[in-house]
């Protein structure tokens, strides 16, 4: 279905989306990208949108002719924008305003070839369980949190932190398989 594709390179260092991407019949390369992650955090969507596209477009340009995926998630409670933890304190802070509260995840998406390039943001709300200190504890020692956006793997031990969620479940993994599916069709 997609062989016509120019070779393809996932601009990612993330094991969950190497496979989720490994999920399709596209045969592709791992090139993380070098970029700093350092804009302006004003509008979330906007944010990860342009992270997204930093991130693809440094990898393009080392790598003329390839198609590039490029994404970036993020958890956004309030208007504020829950990134990975810097430590076991600031995931214990995230974790503790999320608790008992609903907040979205988008991911912010590009596919990008040097003639074409096609960009899109993906939401999903997450709706988490009221933590007790007992529960919060145990997932922190789990170390799951680690290098997760908002400090939890939902694929992995903080499942059991979401009571429900509306949208991509895929998205909160930070790889929205089927709207990317879709959009990878206009190549």
């Amino acid at each position: 279905m997609f062989s016509h594709l120019p070779p393809v390179i996932l601009a990612s260092q993330s094991p969950r989306r190497h496979q989720i991407l490994s999920q399709l019949p596209i045969p592709f390369k791992v090139v993380p990208s070098t970029f700093p992650e350092d804009l302006e955090k004003g509008d979330p969507k906007n944010y990860v949108l342009e992270t997204a596209k930093a991130k693809g477009l440094q990898v393009l340009q080392d790598n003329p002719g390839h198609l590039i995926i490029s994404m970036d998630t993020v958890a956004v409670l309030d208007n504020e924008i829950l990134e990975k933890p810097l430590d076991l304190e600031d995931a214990r802070l995230m974790l503790s305003k999320l608790s008992g509260k609903t907040h979205q995840v988008l991911t912010g998406c590009w596919i990008m070839t040097n003639d074409k390039k096609v960009s899109w943001v993906t939401e999903t709300s997450v709706e988490f369980m009221k933590l007790s200190p007992e529960t919060l504890d145990w997932y922190l020692s789990t170390k799951d949190w680690e290098g997760k956006a908002a400090s939890y793997g939902y694929q992995s031990k903080g499942g059991v932190l979401v009571e429900s969620l509306q949208g991509c479940a895929y998205n909160i993994i930070g790889f929205p398989l089927h709207d990317f599916f879709q959009h990878l069709k206009q190549f």
